[in-house]
């Protein structure tokens, strides 16, 4: 039977009380809970042969008794999917304080083994997945090294708790290194020996079939693998059969690309920011979509940002979901976000300013240091910062003061966090940075 384990964190509904599908030959005639509370749970039978479970109030530890059978340490809350690749996954370095945490019994991960546990570093555990597709068929077959395992879901669960006050599950479903063509949702009918995507679809239904949101870090293969030109269509895509499958009101976080070390060539290469920016626009054809910058944070290697940004980058993913969810009523506010472009003359040298204004912000802009991050670029010639004198942070407009005339500025394209191995520390008084751009054309 699906939909009941040990240790699991069933999926509340707008009543707060559990709301999940049972599957199986033999589903239970009675299911009664002890506990925080006490009582017996409803049952109704659905017209595909599932069952629905409701009635136990947010909360726990519980144990369910179905038909006799005892189910320990449940608890009512939400649930969310955590998607991906290796950032999500989690192969930032673990720190003493990441070994120390003991975890919290009300925040739940249902790692890959079809385990429900107290929640720590790390999470997924993909060699020991049920699925076959993260085994035999990637050929995820040993343990990340010992010092590895930090991703963001641990922080955006802890903080969901903070801020929604019910315990919290993640169903652990991100796999290193792969693209949006592997994650193709045409594929799920091949199940999860076969499929990512019919591995999470599996995992959702084990889980009870409900779920609150999808917190999704995905974007790093594409770029390598000079995917760009179909990344838009293809992720647009994935979320519309998420919501499919998984709710059509399905609220979704994404992360948009952090800075990678080029090691292999000496030049940047575009093609992230070209996944950056169809990231960051990916907003404007997909509903209920937020997107977290990540190119201000710091990095453990090459490619995987550090423990600590981990930590700040999945507490930003929480805000934004919460935005998501209560439309901003809590004071959660969306993540930064460019909201436009002009030029001006400066009024004593003449020279040309150039404003970046966003919204979204907590306070006003700030950097730590020398604001940077911001290039231009004329014609087919790679982006530079040889015209930008200065770049000054005013409430929320990046002022970039210039060694040329407006008019020597009109066509050229305006960028931010351009390239891999980029920088970009301009972010709200919140810490949280604004996100990648480019190009944006000067008028």
């Amino acid at each position: 039977m699906t939909g009941l384990k040990n240790g699991m964190v069933m999926q509340r509904n707008g009543q707060d009380v559990c709301e999940v599908l049972l599957r199986g030959e033999e589903l239970p005639r009675s299911v009664g809970y002890t506990g925080a509370a006490a009582g017996e749970a409803q049952l109704e039978p659905l017209a595909d042969g599932a069952m629905r479970l409701t009635g136990i109030p947010v909360g726990g530890p519980y144990t369910v008794t179905a038909d006799g059978e005892l189910f320990h340490d449940v608890y009512v809350g939400d649930v969310w999917l955590l998607a991906g690749q290796s950032n999500m996954e989690g192969v930032g370095w673990l720190t003493e304080q990441d070994r120390a945490f003991t975890g919290r019994d009300s925040v739940r991960a249902f790692c890959m083994d079809d385990e429900w546990r107290v929640a720590r570093h790390p999470m997924h555990r993909p060699w020991l997945a049920v699925d076959k597709v993260h085994t035999e068929v990637l050929g995820f077959k040993q343990p990340n090294p010992p010092y590895r395992g930090v991703g963001p879901g641990l922080s955006f669960a802890l903080r969901m708790e903070v801020y929604t006050g019910v315990p919290q599950g993640l169903i652990c479903c991100a796999h290193g290194g792969t693209a949006m063509r592997q994650w193709d949702p045409a594929l799920k009918g091949q199940g999860g020996d076969k499929s990512l995507y019919g591995a999470m679809l599996r995992r959702f239904q084990v889980c009870g079939s409900h779920v609150r949101g999808l917190f999704w870090y995905q974007g790093c293969s594409d770029a390598m693998q000079r995917a760009g030109d179909v990344f838009t269509e293809r992720t647009a895509a994935f979320f519309a059969e998420c919501r499919q499958d998984f709710g059509a009101e399905l609220p979704i976080v994404q992360v948009q690309l952090a800075r990678v070390v080029n090691v292999n060539r000496t030049v940047q290469d575009p093609l992230w920011s070209d996944v950056r920016e169809q990231q960051r626009r990916l907003g404007e054809r997909v509903e209920r979509l937020h997107t977290v910058a990540a190119v201000d944070k710091p990095l453990d290697e090459a490619i995987h940002i550090s423990s600590a940004a981990q930590q700040k980058l999945g507490e930003e993913a929480a805000e934004a979901m919460m935005n998501l969810l209560n439309g901003g009523t809590d004071g959660c506010l969306p993540p930064p976000a460019f909201s436009g472009v002009r030029i001006r003359e400066d009024g004593i040298s003449g020279a040309a300013v150039i404003e970046v204004h966003y919204t979204n912000l907590h306070g006003g802009l700030t950097a730590p240091g020398r604001a940077a991050g911001f290039a231009l670029s004329q014609g087919d010639a790679p982006p530079c910062d040889t015209p930008i004198v200065e770049i000054v942070p005013a409430g929320d407009t990046a002022c970039i003061r210039c060694a040329r005339r407006p008019e020597e500025l009109r066509g050229w394209r305006l960028w931010y966090g351009y390239g891999t191995d980029t920088y970009g520390n301009l972010t709200d008084e919140a810490g949280r940075g604004v996100p990648a751009m480019g190009p944006i054309v000067l008028e």
